[in-house]
């Protein structure tokens, strides 16, 4: 499991060393994988930058990232049998 600093070095995002602003990125993450279409950012918080990290989170997912996850997705939904 990645560290806060794995974050830090990875996404260059400074915030990411302390306890609190992790946890808003991965949640940003989460939610982008979790959306099936690029819809507008939701509202995370009120707070700027636990926004702006969220932000920071949700857009720090790739193309490539969601064509692997809804890959993989696939994969397990046809009980890990090859996907075409």
């Amino acid at each position: 499991m990645p560290t806060p600093a794995d974050y830090v070095d990875h996404f260059h995002i400074p915030e990411l060393k302390s306890l609190y602003y992790p946890d808003c990125f991965k949640s940003g993450r989460k939610a982008r994988f979790a959306s099936e279409v690029a819809e507008p950012i939701p509202l995370y918080s009120h707070d700027a930058t636990r926004q702006s990290i969220y932000t920071k989170g949700w857009r720090s997912v790739s193309d490539i990232d969601l064509h692997h996850h809804r890959h993989k997705q696939k994969e397990r939904e046809n009980g890990n049998k090859r996907c075409a």
